[in-house]
């Protein structure tokens, strides 16, 4: 059994497999990320820079496509697309 990792998007409290992308955890609180170069039957480029967010413990928004949560992060996205 794994551990579940906890996160808040927008003040929404959900519980994510380790791993989770930042995408899939937003979509698991119902927030919508606006993205144009992801999709999930392709490698993950994040190149369009449309889906940063703002991510307690990072320095810079951060793609939410490419970046999966790890077990001490509390994040918190804001959409600044």
């Amino acid at each position: 059994m794994s551990d579940r990792v906890n996160v808040t998007v927008d003040g929404i409290a959900v519980e994510v497999e380790p791993g989770t992308t930042i995408l899939q955890a937003c979509e698991e609180a119902g927030v919508e990320i606006p993205r144009f170069c992801y999709h999930e039957r392709l490698s993950v480029a994040g190149n369009c820079r449309m889906c940063l967010v703002e991510v307690e413990k990072r320095p810079s928004p951060s793609p939410v496509v490419p970046c999966r949560l790890h077990r001490t992060w509390w994040s918190t996205p804001k959409a600044t697309a």
